[in-house]
This record gives C-alpha cells, sequence and structure tokens, in this order.
C-alpha cells in the first residue's frame, strides 16, 4: 500500500473514530512520503512539546498501529507517556505478530496484567524485538511473571524494562533465575519493586546470578531497599563478574559500611558507571571509594549525589583524582561541603584532564570557596 492510501485510510480511521489525528503522527506520514523514503521510526512521546497536551488515547493507538501495519516497514515504535491501556495494548500485539518490530517503548502508560499478557504472547522466540520497555506500567506481579516467562524462551531481546511496575518478590527472584540460563540480555531494569522483607532474598538470587551471567552489561537495581550486608554480599559475587559495566544502586539504604564493600570492589571490578545517588556512604564509604579511584582504570562514570558526605570524604576524593586519568564524569552535589573541601576539588576541576563532566561549580568570595550545583 502506497503512503498517500496509509495517509487517506488514516484520516478516515480518525474520522470514523471521532478523534482528531495525532499531528505528530501525520507529521511524520508526509515527511516520508515528500522524501521517498519508507516510514520505519514512529516516535510519539506523549511527554514532547507537540503532544504534551495532546496524548495518544486507546482510539488513537489503534488507528496509528493499522496505519504502521499497512506500512509493513516500521522497525521502532515509542509511544511512552501516553495514556494507552489494555485496550491499546490489543492493538500493538496485532502489530507485534507481524515480525517487524524491533525496538518497542511503551513506558509510562496505562497497561495493566491483561495488557501485558497479551503483548507478551506476540512475543515469540523467533520475533526480532530487541528493545522492550515497559517502566511505569501498572503491570503488576502476574504482568511480570509473563515477561520473565517470554525471556526465559527468547533469545534476542537484547533490552528490558520494568522497573516501577509493581512487581513483587517471587517476581525479581523469578527474573534472576531466567538470566542464570538466558545468555542474550545485555541491559535489565528493575528499579523500585515492592520489596518488604528485611532479608534481602532478591538481592541474594541476583548476587548469584551474577556470579555465573556473562552477557549482562547493564542493571539496574535502584529502590530495593538494600541494606549494607546486602551490598556486601552483591560485591562478593560481582567481583567475580566479568561482563557488567554499568550499575545503579541509586536511592537504596546503603551507609558506609556498603560504601566500603564498593570502595574494594572497585579496586579489581570492570565496572565503567556506578550510580550511588540518594544512598548514605558518609565519610568512611567515600574514602574507601576514593581509594579504589587511585588505581581504578576502568570507571568513567561515578555518581555519589546526596551521600551525607562531609569535608574529609569529598577532600579524599578530590585527592583521587589527582591521580585518575580515567574518571570523565563526576557528581557530587548534596553533599556536606566544607570551605578546604572545596577549594580542592575546585584546583582538580580546573587541572584534571580526564574529567569533562560535573554537577558543581566551585566559586571564591573573599579568597573561599564555594560550590553551587550547575545548571
Amino acid at each position: 500500500m502506497s503512503l498517500a492510501e496509509i495517509i487517506h485510510n488514516y484520516e478516515q480511521s480518525c474520522n470514523e473514530f471521532k478523534i482528531p489525528p495525532c499531528v505528530v503522527f501525520s507529521q511524520t506520514l508526509n515527511q516520508c512520503m515528500e522524501h521517498g523514503s519508507f516510514l520505519t521510526h514512529v516516535i510519539l512521546q506523549g511527554n514532547s512539546k507537540a503532544l504534551f497536551n495532546a496524548r495518544i488515547n486507546d482510539l488513537q493507538c489503534i488507528a496509528i498501529v493499522d496505519a504502521c501495519i499497512a506500512a509493513g516497514t516500521v522497525e521502532v515504535l515509542d509511544l511512552s507517556r501516553n495514556r494507552i491501556t489494555n485496550t491499546g495494548a490489543s492493538a500493538i500485539l496485532r502489530l507485534l505478530t507481524r515480525n517487524q518490530l524491533r525496538e518497542l517503548d511503551l513506558s509510562h502508560n496505562l497497561i495493566e496484567t491483561d495488557g501485558c499478557s497479551q503483548l507478551m504472547d506476540g512475543i515469540l522466540p523467533q520475533n526480532p524485538l530487541s528493545v522492550l520497555k515497559l517502566t511505569g506500567n501498572p503491570i503488576g506481579n502476574e504482568g511480570a511473571m509473563k515477561v520473565a516467562m517470554m525471556l526465559q524462551m527468547n533469545k534476542r531481546l537484547l533490552h528490558l524494562d520494568i522497573s516501577d511496575c509493581d512487581v513483587e518478590t517471587e517476581t525479581v527472584i523469578a527474573f534472576a533465575t531466567v538470566l542464570l540460563t538466558n545468555t542474550q540480555l545485555q541491559h535489565l531494569g528493575i528499579a523500585n519493586p515492592r520489596l518488604f522483607s528485611l532479608q534481602e532474598e532478591p538481592l541474594v538470587h541476583f548476587s548469584d546470578m551474577l556470579r555465573s551471567n556473562s552477557s549482562l552489561t547493564s542493571l539496574d537495581l535502584s529502590k530495593h531497599r538494600m541494606r549494607d550486608r546486602g551490598v556486601q554480599v552483591l560485591c562478593e559475587y560481582l567481583a567475580v563478574n566479568q561482563t557488567l559495566r554499568t550499575l545503579s544502586l541509586r536511592c537504596n539504604l546503603i551507609t558506609m559500611e556498603g560504601g566500603s564493600a564498593i570502595g574494594r570492589l572497585l579496586e579489581t571490578s570492570g565496572l565503567v558507571s556506578l550510580d550511588l545517588s540518594g544512598n548514605r556512604v558518609d565519610n568512611l564509604g567515600a574514602m574507601s571509594i576514593a581509594r579504589a579511584l587511585e588505581s581504578n582504570k576502568q570507571l568513567t562514570h561515578l555518581n555519589l549525589t546526596h551521600n551525607n558526605i562531609g569535608g574529609e570524604g569529598l577532600a579524599a576524593l578530590a585527592h583521587a583524582l589527582s591521580s585518575n586519568e580515567t574518571l570523565s564524569k563526576l557528581f557530587l552535589w548534596g553533599n556536606r561541603f566544607t570551605p578546604p573541601a572545596a577549594d580542592a576539588l575546585g584546583k582538580i576541576f580546573s587541572t584534571s584532564r580526564s574529567l569533562t563532566e560535573t554537577d558543581i561549580v566551585i566559586y571564591y568570595t573573599d579568597g573561599v570557596a564555594g560550590v553551587a550545583q550547575r545548571n
């Protein structure tokens, strides 16, 4: 079917549904027709300026999916931050079964358990989908279990994000178990599950999985209510992992003991990016991390914002950076800066050849160093 026919049918469908056509989608179709190109990327993010006050609902989703199916060439579909429910998910299932989508982003919609289950039924082992983002949908425990079952059979998915999806302990453990045998997935985002036990069973399972998993390069365990003992176990098992490069432990319950364990890990780890923001590693944890940075040759991105680090810990970090030529991004805002620590960091920032990005600015008033947040 030609693009002219697809545009006509899309506008007709919108008229039948008594809904306005999506302006951004119409523009995309017309641009493809003008340039004589195929419709391969459909990017309709609800938080964009054009759609912020005209987010896509289920009927609009159905009309858009019908047009994508007619085109037969769409590889990337981004419908994030809209108002799509289970009804819209049923329509997207029809597109999934055509085995043409390679990336699907449905994050921050209103898809629940039934809608998620339908979508997973459309992702068969031979499906070419490599990126799936479901972040922020209330799919619940049963929906997430269907995702885990899909992942157990699927060998092509590389990137999966089910953060903020109301999943519970047994589902988090199920994902850790699946990843003992799945050798394809490279990124898993499973932040902010509903965990209430103090025993940290999911973290123990993830730690055990990381000891043998050889495919994951990126893992997000933010908001897992992770405590120091759990972090110590995680670091112990990560010490033998050879593939993980990006780790987020943002907004957990890590204090100085956990920070010290992370410091010991960084002495030998191959991690490239580490996010510890929103914890409480304090001075001792920061000093342990600083000692590791003196010899670490791998880490390029470190986030320590809002960790209750005082002058002593910040000065130790500054001292470590004088001999570190690898770290390029360092974020420290929200800690307890003292004038000597701010001065030490200011000198490092002005002379470092590797640091290219930070979230603080050092200024001087009457010769006394102060810190402001960089915009």
